[in-house]
């Protein structure tokens, strides 16, 4: 959307960034190296473990508990994801692809000065995927958005945290965004913490 939105403002009200990516000296997380096919075979107890990377271990429970990752594994072999071998999941290589030619190649996708609305980034502190730096640097360079917020999550990973107030927060924030003046937040442990500033030209 970010792509998109560069290059079509006018047909966008507000632009919302979630763990984006962007420049980087490393590759992907998911990138093992090789020739790329359309789909990767990845274990359940990889995916699972890739998404906690960083967590301390005592959070782990509380930010993914396993009841919850496991649904989320059936329902995605249920989508038609279900890979060859028992306990296994099959995952598109865009993503990689993409890292590969663009991000970690150092050529971005837009130009993200020519973005004029404005713009909500999201990302989490213990993101392994996207480190949240990728973010700051794009936030960094929105010269031309009129508003811009920055919400870190504070106790998430790529997936953010799976506790609902996260989800309340979000919901005012992108209800909000560009109705007054900017302001830069961090929600901790799903809760907004005690430091709340504002600047237009963060």
């Amino acid at each position: 959307m970010a792509r998109y939105t560069a290059d079509h403002n006018e047909t966008v009200n507000k632009l919302v960034l979630l763990a984006l990516q962007w420049i980087r000296q490393t590759p992907s997380l998911a990138d093992s190296g090789g020739a790329l096919g359309a789909y990767r075979i990845v274990e359940r107890s990889a995916a699972r473990a890739r998404w906690l990377n960083g967590v301390p271990e005592d959070k782990k429970a509380e930010l993914l508990p396993e009841a919850w990752f496991e649904a989320w594994a059936d329902a995605t072999c249920s989508s038609g994801q279900k890979g060859p071998g028992l306990g296994q999941l099959m995952a598109p290589n865009g993503t990689v692809q993409d890292s590969r030619e663009y991000w970690a190649s150092g050529k971005p996708l837009y130009d993200s000065a020519r973005v004029t609305v404005p713009v909500l980034i999201v990302h989490a502190d213990l993101d392994r995927d996207c480190p949240i730096e990728l973010s700051r640097a794009v936030f960094a360079e929105l010269k031309s958005a009129p508003y811009r917020r920055w919400v870190e999550i504070g106790e998430g990973t790529h997936r953010f945290s799976w506790r609902t107030t996260t989800g309340r927060y979000l919901t005012r924030s992108m209800g909000s965004l560009g109705t007054s003046h900017e302001h830069e937040w961090v929600i901790s442990a799903g809760q907004p913490s005690d430091r709340f500033g504002s600047d237009r030209n963060l």
